[in-house]
């Protein structure tokens, strides 16, 4: 068995209309668009795909495919064996292991960045902050928020100097009260209508969701791991089953 890629395997009409892509032929751009979404890290592809789609492959490469083992195994055979993601992407299968990339799949493909413990997160702090700089609105959903100092330096670092609403669902008096103090601008509202979620989030305009995965409070500390998922989103999760307070 070849050594598994972390790249991608495409049924045959995806295969065939990326590599229109690459010889500069006329594909649908909504095939485009979505398609480019869902690439990650290369193609994963064997012999017999390639010939069953009239792709022609170098001979010294297709030598070394085959001393790879990637020859005539089903594409099944070939994203569970030979693919870390396992999925197979296609126009029109969305029976597992194939993923519709054209109707809106459970399976997305998202920027995140994880820190280990004891990583500097400089990085995501600034990342974070440059997506909430033009906020006029931000709804913070995390069951654990502290009065650390740490998290308080941590918000008012990241957050806008500006006018902007701030929502939550939970929050301990004393941060609240500096937060307050630290912005004129800020107005807050506690939303008691959310309950029941366990992640911790940040809805930015209701365009951006930035899920967290060990709490806010451990993007300003490195005392445990800490992963966040950034999402571009049509409507806000908590709208969907909104619970009277």
């Amino acid at each position: 068995m070849a050594r598994r890629s972390k790249g991608t395997v495409m049924d045959d009409d995806l295969f065939t209309d990326y590599h229109k892509i690459r010889n500069g032929e006329a594909v649908d751009l909504a095939v485009v668009k979505k398609l480019f979404h869902y690439y990650n890290n290369g193609l994963v592809f064997n012999i017999a795909q390639a010939e069953r789609c009239g792709i022609e492959i170098p001979a010294n490469e297709k030598e070394q495919m085959a001393r790879n083992g990637l020859t005539r195994q089903s594409l099944e055979e070939l994203a569970l064996l030979n693919s870390t993601n396992r999925v197979i992407l296609s126009k029109t299968r969305n029976d597992f292991p194939y993923v519709n990339i054209m109707k809106q799949p459970k399976l997305e493909n998202n920027y995140s960045a994880t820190f280990d413990m004891a990583e500097v997160r400089d990085f995501g702090k600034t990342h974070i902050k440059s997506i909430l700089s033009h906020a006029k609105k931000v709804l913070v959903y995390d069951n654990y928020l502290s009065e650390k100092s740490t998290l308080d330096r941590l918000l008012k670092e990241i957050l806008p100097q500006k006018k902007l609403e701030i929502e939550y669902n939970a929050m301990p008096a004393k941060l609240l009260e500096s937060l307050k103090r630290h912005c004129d601008k800020w107005t807050f509202t506690e939303r008691k209508d959310l309950k029941g979620y366990h992640d911790r989030y940040m809805i930015v305009d209701g365009e951006v969701e930035i899920i967290m995965t060990s709490g806010l409070d451990h993007l300003g500390e490195t005392t445990t791991d800490f992963t966040y998922i950034l999402r571009p989103i049509d409507e806000v999760r908590f709208n969907r089953y909104r619970k009277k307070a």
